[in-house]
C-alpha cells in the first residue's frame, strides 16, 4: 500500500502544514513550507557543511570551477549561501528583514563581503550561468561550525532540513574535534546522506606516519563514535597529483549525484518530514511544560502523595473510627466501671466481723467489761471505729480503686491513648470516704442483729461504690475531652492525607491526560501519511500560505553604488616589525667580554680591604654567566605542531609528530651532562595515587563506588563503566581506555624513575597506553640549541585532561626564560588555549622582560605574503583581544625549516627571522639585565678605589681627624639601617594585595554571565521538567568548575603581581636607604638589589568540595527550554545563582586573601632582613676599607693599578 506521501506529495505536506498551524508551531509550519517549495521546484541541494577553514568555501569553488565563494584561512562564510545555476543575479537577505537584488554585472568582491557578513545578513543567494550545476540543483555554503561564533552553527542547523546530500569538510589536522563529530553524529541521526571530505592532506608527511596508519586512526575515530558516512575521500586543493589526493573521485560523485536527484528529493522530504514530526512532537511538549511544571511542583509539595487505593481507603476508615473515638472510648470506660462496681466485693468475713464490733460499740447499753467506765467505753468505741475504717479503707483499695486504676487505663492503651498526665490522673483515682460516713449510715436505735448487720454492710458498699462511680465519671469527662482533641487532631492530619492523595491522584490524572495528548499528535500526524481523504482544503490553506510568502518577497535595487568590500584588517604590520628585532641596552657587551671583566676586576682587588661585598656580588654573576643555562617552555593545543617546531628548534626529528594528540606529558630536552650522555632518556611514571585522582576527576569520583587501588579502578572501568558507554568527551574515554590497557603491563613500574633508550622514547611520548602512565621525561640531546645551555620543555596540550598540568603550565609561564605559544596557520584558537592566553594576558606586565613568542606554525600554506599578512594580523588582533598588545608574533613552517636544517640550505620557512629575535632575547635582552648589573658593580669597585685613593693622599693629621670621623659615621650608618623599619611599604604591600583580591571579585561578577552562557545554553541543556535535570546539574558542574578554575587563575596571576611589586618596592627601599647613606657619606655605595623569585603560594581551584545542593532551589527555576531561553528565564536562574555563589566566592577569596597576606608578609620581611644584611656588610667593608687607606700600611700605587685596570676595561 503506497502512502499518502508517495501518491500526493503535495498533499501530505498540506495536511502536515495544516497540522502544525492549528497547534502554532510556526517554525516547522515555515519548514514545512520550504518542503513543499522544494518539492514543486524539484530542488536537489547539497550542502557543504565542516570546520571553519577546512576548505569548504575553495571545495565549492574548484567544483563549479569558479571563484565565487571567499576563501580565506580566517572565517570566511558567515551566513548560508546559495549557489545555483540562473540569469546573473545576487539575493541579499538581510536579518532585520528586507531583501536587495543585484543584477549582473555587480562587484563579485562585494557580494563576497556580504557573505562574511554574518551580523547583517542571514542569507546570500548567487543565481549565474553554471555549466557544472544543471537546472534544479543548489549548492549551499554555510558557516564553520566550530568558529568562535555560536550563532554559526545555528545557522548551519537551520538549513539541513533542505539538504539533500551533505558533504562534509574537515581539515586534516583536526579529524578528531568533538564538535565535528558531534555535528556527524547529529545529522546521522536524522537520516542525513553524508560523505566526509577530509581535507588538506597535502599536510601529510608519510616519514611521520604513513598514510594507512592515518587512515586506520580515522576509521576508528568514526567506528568509536559511531558514524557511518557513505564513503570519506581524502583530498587536496593544493598539490592535483599526490598519489592519495581522491579529489578527482569527489568530482565524479558531484556530478553523479545530480544526475540522480529524482529520487533523493523524495527521500529528503520523507526523512525531513518525519524529523520536523518529532521536532514538533517535542515543541508540543515544551509547550505544555509550564503547565506540567506547575503540576510537578505542586506534587513535591504534597505530602504522601503516591498512595495507592488501598491505602486511602484504610486512612477514610481511620477518620471515621477517629471521629467515634470519644464516645467509644467513653461507652468503654462507663461498662467498665460498672462492671467493677459491681464484681467488687467490699465485706469479706473478717471485715464484717470488725463491723460487728463497731456496731456493737455502739450500742447505747454496750459496757466495756465488768468494770465499764464511760471513758473506757469511749476509747473502746475510737478503737473498733479506726480499726474497722482502716481495714475497709484497704479493702476499698484493693478490692476497687486498684482494678478502677488498671482496667481504665487498659482501655486508653488498648486505644494507644499514652499521654503521661492522662494516666497520671487516673492513677490517681480514689474517694473521699472519712470515718464520719460509717457512724452516718448507723440507723438510729437500730439493734444488733444478724440482719441489721448484712443491711448496714450493703448499705456500706452501695455507698462507697456511689463514691467511686461519680469519681469515674468525672474522670470520664476529662477522657472523654482529652481523647476528643486527640481524635480532631489525628483526624484533620488524615483528612489532610486524605486531601493530598485526591489531589495527586487527580495532577497525576491530568499529567496522564497531557502525555496521552501527545502520544494523541504523535498518531495522528504519522497516520497523516496513511490518509485516504480528500486534502483540498489543506491544500487551499497552503496555497494561499506560498503565495502569501512570494509576494512578502520583493528585492529591491540597491539606490546607490555600494562601496567596494572594506578590508576586515588593522593596518598592517610594518615590514620593519617583522623584520628587525630591537637592539637591547648591552647587547655590545657579549657574556664572553663581560666574564673577561669580572675576572679583571678580581684580580685587581684581591686581598684588598672593603671589596668583600662587591666581590661576592661579582663572583657570582661570573658564575651565572658562565653556566648560562635556560628554560623554554613550549605551549598550544594539539595538533598546532608544537612538536613540529620543537624539532625545526632542534634540528632533527627528536619528538614524535603526529595530526592526532601525542604529548601526554611533560617532555624536556635538556643539555647533555658527563653522566648523563647524549641520549640518555629519564622516565618519571605517574604514582599510583595521581592516577586514581584522574580517573576521579573525570568519573565524578567513581560515581560514588568506593575504590581505594589502582588495580579496582581498571576493574571498575574495564566492566562497567566502558561498558555502559558513559556520556563523556572522546578525549576522556581515550584516556581511559589507554589506562586499562595498559595497566597490567606497567603497574609494577608506577612511582619509578626509568631508564630508556631513544629508541623506546617515541613511544612512550605518543602511545596512548604508555604516555597516559608517564608524568614527565627527560631527554638529555646534544645539539646546536641545547650546546648553548637551553633545556626545551614541550608542554602537553593546553587542552590537557589533567587538571595538574594547569599548575604545572602556571610554574612554567612563571619560571621559564622564555614562553613559546605555538598555534596553527589556519585554525581559531581552541577554548583552551583561549583560557591560556587569558592567563599570559594577566602576567605579561608583571615581567621585567616580554618574555613570550607567538608562533603561527604551518605558515607555508599561505598562496602568497598578502594572505600571510592577513593570517598575521588576524592572530595579532585575536591576542589584542586577550589583552596581549604588541605580541612578538613569526609566521613559520617547521616543515621547512626542519628540512633547512637537515638539507643545509635555505628556503622561506621563517625560522630564520624567528631565531635571530629569538636568540637575540636569550643571549643579549635577558643576559643583559646580568651584565647591567656586573658592570655596575664593577663601577662601584672604581669608584671605590677612587675614595680609598683620595684618603690614601692624605697628610697624617687629616688622615687621624678622619678616622675618628669615620668610627662616627659607620656608628651612625649601622644604626640607621638596624632601626629602619619600612613599614610604609608594608602597608604599600597589604594594600596592594587587598586591591588586587578585590578586582578579582569585581572582574568575576562582571564575567558571570559569560560564564553562565557558556555553561547553559541551547546545545547544552534540552528537555523539560526531570528530564532535564541531569543536563541541568551537568552546565552547573560545568559553570562551578570553570569559575572555580578561574578564581585560582586569577589569584595566581596575582601572586606574580605581588612578587613584581614586592620586588619594586625592595629597590624603592633600598634606594631611601642608599640616599641616606649618601647624606652622610657621599662616596658610599651599598650596591643594588637583585630582583628575586619567590616560592608559588599554593592556590587551588576554588569549590572543589562544594555541596551542590545549596544551587538546587535556582536549578528548580527551570521548566522547559522554550521559558528558559525565550521567556529570558534563564535571566532568573542566573540572578538567583550569582547571588548563591557571591558569598562563597567571597569566601574563598577571604581564605585566600589571608594566605597570601601571611605568605608575602614573611616574604617581604625576610626580602628586608637579607637587605639590611648585605647593607650593613657594604657599610662595614667601606669603613674597613678607607680606614686602612687610612694607615700607613696603604699602597697607593697597587689602589692606582688595580683602579686603572678597572677603568680601561669599563664601557665609556
Amino acid at each position: 500500500m503506497k502512502t499518502l506521501l508517495q501518491t500526493n506529495t503535495a498533499g501530505y505536506l498540506s495536511a502536515l502544514y495544516t497540522k502544525f498551524k492549528q497547534n502554532n508551531d510556526e517554525e516547522s509550519a515555515e519548514k514545512v513550507l520550504d518542503l513543499l517549495e522544494k518539492f514543486k521546484n524539484k530542488e536537489f541541494t547539497i550542502s557543504f557543511s565542516g570546520s571553519f577553514s577546512a576548505g569548504k568555501s575553495s571545495m565549492i569553488n574548484t567544483l563549479i570551477g569558479e571563484e565565487i565563494l571567499p576563501q580565506s584561512p580566517i572565517p570566511t562564510s558567515a551566513n548560508v549561501v546559495k549557489i545555483y545555476s540562473g540569469e546573473g543575479q545576487a539575493r541579499i537577505y538581510y536579518r532585520q528583514g528586507g531583501q536587495v537584488q543585484y543584477d549582473e554585472p555587480y562587484d563579485m568582491e562585494m557580494i563576497k563581503s556580504y557573505c562574511k557578513d554574518g551580523d547583517e545578513i542571514i542569507k546570500v543567494e548567487i543565481a549565474k550561468k553554471l555549466t557544472v550545476i544543471p537546472e534544479g540543483v543548489s549548492l549551499m555554503d554555510t558557516p564553520g561550525i566550530d568558529s568562535a561564533n555560536d550563532a554559526d552553527k545555528v545557522i548551519t542547523e537551520s538549513s539541513l532540513h533542505l539538504v539533500d546530500v551533505l558533504f562534509y569538510v574537515m581539515d586534516y589536522n583536526h579529524v578528531q574535534s568533538e564538535v565535528n563529530l558531534s555535528f556527524l553524529k547529529e545529522m546521522q541521526s536524522i537520516g542525513k546522506e553524508i560523505y566526509i571530505i577530509i581535507n588538506q592532506v597535502d599536510k601529510h608527511r608519510e616519514q611521520e606516519l604513513s598514510f594507512e596508519q592515518y587512515t586506520n586512526r580515522v576509521k576508528n575515530t568514526f567506528s568509536d563514535w559511531g558514524i557511518k558516512p557513505v564513503k570519506t575521500f581524502y583530498t587536496s586543493l593544493k598539490k592535483n597529483q599526490l598519489p592519495i589526493n581522491q579529489l578527482e573521485q569527489v568530482k565524479t560523485l558531484f556530478t553523479e549525484l545530480m544526475a540522480v536527484r529524482d529520487q533523493a528529493i523524495v527521500d529528503t522530504i520523507a526523512k525531513s518530514s518525519a524529523t520536523l514530526i518529532d521536532q514538533h512532537i517535542q515543541w508540543l511538549k515544551e509547550q505544555m511544560e509550564d503547565e506540567k511544571a506547575a503540576i510537578y511542583q505542586k506534587l513535591n509539595k504534597l505530602d504522601d502523595g503516591a498512595e495507592g487505593p488501598n491505602q486511602l481507603e484504610e486512612r477514610k476508615q481511620q477518620v471515621k473510627e477517629l471521629k467515634a473515638l470519644a464516645s467509644t472510648v467513653k461507652s468503654e470506660i462507663r461498662e467498665t466501671v460498672e462492671s467493677t462496681l459491681k464484681n467488687a466485693y467490699l465485706m469479706p468475713y473478717e471485715l464484717r466481723t470488725l463491723a460487728e464490733a463497731f456496731l456493737e460499740s455502739r450500742q447505747e447499753k454496750f459496757k466495756a467489761g465488768f468494770f465499764s467506765t464511760k471513758g473506757k467505753i469511749t476509747r473502746i468505741r475510737e478503737e473498733r471505729l479506726d480499726l474497722f475504717y482502716h481495714q475497709l479503707l484497704k479493702t476499698m483499695e484493693s478490692s476497687i480503686e486498684w482494678k478502677l486504676r488498671d482496667k481504665i487505663s487498659g482501655v486508653l492503651k488498648n486505644y494507644q491513648i499514652k499521654d503521661p498526665v492522662l494516666l497520671e490522673q487516673v492513677h490517681e483515682l480514689s474517694v473521699d470516704f472519712s470515718k464520719d460516713k460509717l457512724t452516718g449510715l448507723i440507723k438510729p436505735g437500730a439493734t444488733l442483729t444478724g440482719e441489721y448487720l448484712l443491711r448496714y454492710t450493703e448499705d456500706l458498699s452501695n455507698h462507697i461504690k456511689q463514691l467511686y462511680k461519680q469519681e469515674s465519671l468525672s474522670l470520664l469527662t476529662t477522657i472523654e475531652r482529652f481523647v476528643g482533641d486527640i481524635a480532631a487532631q489525628k483526624t484533620e492530619k488524615l483528612q489532610r492525607l486524605i486531601n493530598n492523595s485526591e489531589e495527586y491522584d487527580q495532577l497525576e490524572g491530568r499529567l496522564t491526560a497531557l502525555d496521552d495528548q501527545i502520544i494523541i499528535e504523535k498518531k495522528e500526524l504519522q497516520q497523516l501519511a496513511f490518509y485516504s481523504g480528500p486534502v483540498d482544503n489543506s491544500m487551499a490553506v497552503i496555497r494561499d500560505a506560498l503565495n502569501k510568502r512570494q509576494s512578502s518577497i520583493v528585492f529591491r535595487k540597491p539606490e546607490t553604488p555600494e562601496p567596494a568590500e572594506k578590508s576586515a584588517l588593522p593596518s598592517a604590520l610594518e615590514e620593519e616589525q617583522l623584520q628587525k628585532p630591537e637592539k637591547p641596552v648591552n647587547a655590545s657587551h657579549t657574556i664572553e667580554k663581560t666574564v673577561e671583566m669580572i675576572t679583571t676586576t678580581l684580580t685587581a682587588t684581591k686581598h684588598l680591604p672593603g671589596f668583600k661585598v662587591i666581590r661576592e656580588d661579582l663572583i657570582q654573576k661570573k658564575h651565572r654567566l658562565e653556566n648560562n643555562q635556560y628554560t623554554i617552555a613550549l605551549f598550544g593545543a594539539f595538533s598546532a605542531g608544537k612538536s613540529s617546531f620543537a624539532n625545526a628548534l632542534l634540528g632533527e626529528n627528536v619528538l614524535p609528530v603526529s595530526p592526532n594528540p601525542t604529548t601526554a606529558a611533560i617532555n624536556k630536552i635538556c643539555p647533555p651532562t658527563s653522566e648523563l650522555i647524549h641520549g640518555t632518556v629519564i622516565v618519571q611514571m605517574k604514582q599510583e595515587y595521581s592516577l586514581i585522582k584522574e580517573i576521579a576527576d573525570i568519573t565524578n569520583g567513581f560515581e560514588g563506588e568506593e575504590i581505594e587501588t589502582l588495580g579496582s579502578a581498571i576493574d571498575w572501568l574495564a566492566n562497567r563503566y566502558l561498558q555502559e558507554k558513559q556520556q563523556m568527551s572522546q578525549k576522556h574515554l581515550s584516556f581511559l581506555a589507554a589506562v586499562a590497557e595498559g595497566y597490567e603491563h606497567l603497574s609494577s613500574k608506577l612511582g619509578n624513575q626509568l631508564t630508556i633508550t631513544m629508541n623506546e622514547f617515541p613511544d612512550y611520548v605518543a602511545e596512548e597506553s604508555l604516555a597516559c602512565f608517564v608524568d614527565w621525561m627527560e631527554l638529555y640531546y646534544d645539539c646546536p640549541l641545547t650546546r648553548q645551555g637551553i633545556s626545551l620543555v614541550d608542554t602537553p596540550g593546553a587542552d590537557s585532561i589533567n587538571s595538574r598540568h594547569t599548575n604545572v603550565s602556571f610554574e612554567y609561564i612563571k619560571q621559564a626564560d622564555a614562553i613559546l605559544f605555538v598555534t596553527y596557520y589556519n585554525h581559531p584558537f581552541s577554548k583552551a588555549d583561549k583560557d591560556f592566553l587569558v592567563q599570559l594576558g594577566r602576567v605579561k606586565d608583571a615581567f621585567s622582560l616580554d618574555k613570550m613568542f607567538f608562533i603561527i606554525n604551518a605558515a607555508d600554506l599561505a598562496k602568497d605574503s598578502d594572505e600571510l599578512r592577513l593570517v598575521t594580523n588576524y592572530i595579532s588582533e585575536q591576542l589584542l583581544g586577550f589583552g596581549i598588545r604588541n605580541p612578538r608574533l613569526f609566521p613559520v613552517s617547521s616543515l621547512q625549516a626542519l628540512i633547512e636544517k637537515q638539507n643545509n640550505r635555505k628556503t622561506n620557512s621563517g625560522m630564520d627571522r624567528f631565531e635571530d629575535a629569538f636568540y637575540q632575547f636569550i643571549h643579549e635582552e635577558l643576559a643583559g639585565l646580568l651584565v647591567g648589573s656586573a658592570i655596575s658593580d664593577m663601577k662601584r669597585a672604581s669608584q671605590l678605589l677612587n675614595n680609598y685613593i683620595s684618603a690614601a693622599t692624605m697628610s697624617n693629621h687629616e688622615k687621624e681627624q678622619l678616622k675618628e670621623k669615620y668610627k662616627d659615621e659607620q656608628v651612625k650608618l649601622e644604626k640607621t639601617i638596624q632601626v629602619s623599619t619600612p613599614e610604609i611599604y608594608t602597608k604599600q604591600i597589604s594594600q596592594k594585595l587587598s586591591k588586587q583580591v578585590y578586582f578579582v571579585q569585581q572582574r568575576m561578577s562582571i564575567q558571570f554571565t559569560d560564564f553562565f552562557k557558556a555553561a547553559f545554553n541551547p546545545a547544552t541543556i534540552t528537555g523539560s521538567g526531570k528530564d532535564a535535570r541531569p543536563y541541568l546539574q551537568n552546565a552547573l558542574n560545568k559553570l562551578i568548575k570553570e569559575i572555580g578554575f578561574e578564581l585560582a587563575q586569577e589569584l595566581k596571576a596575582v601572586s606574580l603581581r605581588m612578587e613584581q611589586f614586592i620586588n619594586s618596592k625592595a629597590k624603592e627601599w633600598n634606594q631611601q636607604m642608599f640616599e641616606r647613606c649618601r647624606n652622610v657619606r657621599e662616596e658610599l655605595d651599598i650596591g643594588n638589589v637583585e630582583v628575586r623569585s619567590f616560592a608559588s603560594p599554593n592556590i587551588v581551584s576554588a569549590f572543589a568540595a562544594l555541596d551542590m545542593s545549596v544551587f538546587h532551589p535556582a536549578l528548580n527555576l527551570y521548566k522547559n527550554p522554550k521559558a528558559f531561553f525565550e521567556k529570558n528565564e534563564k535571566e532568573e536562574m542566573k540572578n538567583r545563582l550569582l547571588e548563591i555563589l557571591t558569598p562563597l566566592i567571597s569566601e574563598y577569596l577571604t581564605e585566600n586573601h589571608t594566605m597570601l597576606h601571611d605568605f608575602y608578609k614573611q616574604e617581604w620581611e625576610e626580602q628586608v632582613r637579607k637587605m639590611q644584611t648585605h647593607q650593613l656588610s657594604a657599610i662595614s667593608q667601606y669603613y674597613e676599607g678607607i680606614q686602612h687607606t687610612l694607615s700607613e700600611q696603604t699602597d697607593v700605587h697597587r689602589l692606582e693599578n688595580a683602579r686603572d685596570t678597572i677603568t680601561s676595561i669599563l664601557p665609556s
